[in-house]
């Protein structure tokens, strides 16, 4: 089956439950549905045939991951260490391994032959637990992956009768570990906004739209919000010069943790709309 992202679906000429579509000339089908739910990523190819589709950008760094093949006491510790246009963080997993990213600030087609040599040498002098991480690490369960972003924010996220979700939507960067989540809630609010449809075989397409207009509304200002933000955070840990990573340091250190627990709280704090 294929659908063509330049045109609306079409409402009329849908086959009867159980029946085929007819074949086109390349083998393919050529169906009719009321809705179509574009959640094909960071480089959709329904979003690409959109009007005012910013397209996609370089972050400007880029991150290895990997978990270790064995337990390594944290100390109950998790969280993140910030260098100069260098970061490290870590989180312990449930059966006493650990899942480490390390960012680094560089070039989006630099090539690398030893990936683990390259995160060893950069990071590999810095705090325990650090070091004892990567000597855990076996090398062929590291990859590293230039971080992209959608470049820009997109007038909607519905045309017609055709809808953008997660990544396709809003693809954002890893900072605040929100790009799973946001998919999540888009696909939470879709769905209140569409379950007085559900069960109607031919549902009204002023009704279709108006949902459509609803998860519209209640979906973009959020995750392009938490979008912002989370490009920001990047922005600040990978400024440039020990000078300036100074002052950043600083300005952390005097942040009230209040403020910082609000922040959290904006980001991780969110309930499904009322049906």
């Amino acid at each position: 089956m294929v659908v063509d992202p330049g045109r609306e679906p079409e409402a009329d000429g849908a086959p009867a439950p159980g029946q085929d579509a007819e074949a086109g000339p390349s083998g393919t089908s050529d169906e009719s549905f009321d809705l179509v739910v574009a959640a094909d990523g960071l480089r959709s190819t329904v979003r690409r045939s959109w009007p005012g589709d910013p397209g996609i950008r370089y972050a400007g760094y880029s991150a290895w991951r990997g978990i270790t093949d064995r337990p390594v006491d944290l100390h109950g510790e998790a969280g993140e260490t910030w260098g100069i246009r260098q970061r490290f963080g870590l989180a312990p997993l449930s059966d006493g391994r650990v899942y480490w990213f390390a960012v680094a600030t560089m070039a989006q087609d630099v090539r690398i032959e030893d990936e683990m040599a390259a995160v060893r040498a950069t990071f590999g002098h810095w705090h325990a637990p650090i070091p004892a991480l990567l000597e855990a690490t076996p090398a062929d369960r590291v990859h590293r992956l230039p971080i992209n972003e959608l470049a820009g924010p997109l007038p909607s996220y519905v045309r017609g009768r055709t809808v953008l979700l997660g990544d396709a939507a809003h693809a954002m960067t890893p900072n605040l570990g929100q790009g799973g989540g946001q998919a999540m809630e888009d696909a939470a609010v879709l769905t209140v906004a569409l379950g007085g449809l559900a069960r109607d075989d031919a549902p009204d397409p002023v009704q279709v739209g108006s949902a459509l207009a609803r998860y519209d509304a209640l979906r973009r200002p959020r995750s392009q919000r938490i979008a912002r933000m989370s490009r920001l955070v990047g922005q600040m840990g990978h400024v440039r010069g020990a000078a300036v990573s100074r002052v950043r340091d600083q300005v952390l250190r005097l942040t009230p943790e209040r403020a910082l627990v609000r922040q959290i709280r904006q980001v991780q704090g969110w309930e499904p709309p009322a049906g």
